[in-house]
């Protein structure tokens, strides 16, 4: 999925933790269409993406953001 990311949308993995992942995001969606996709995925890499939304709240999250967030209880 990181890897996927990366080509798609540059982002890269910059700091990690025990119960969370920040990752930097050179090239985040433009749009709602293209982000539902990507906020589909987030839920797959971890079903906490900002904090237990829907995905449709979480693409929309994601829109233009240069800054992406996990984290796991």
């Amino acid at each position: 999925m990181l890897r996927s990311w990366e080509e798609r949308f540059g982002a890269r993995l910059f700091a990690m933790t025990h119960d969370e992942a920040h990752m930097v995001v050179g090239r985040p969606p433009r749009g709602l269409d293209a982000a539902l996709p990507a906020a589909a995925e987030h839920f797959v890499f971890c079903d906490e993406p900002a904090g237990r939304q829907p995905v449709r709240t979480t693409a929309a999250d994601i829109v233009d953001a240069p800054l992406w967030v996990f984290w796991w209880d």
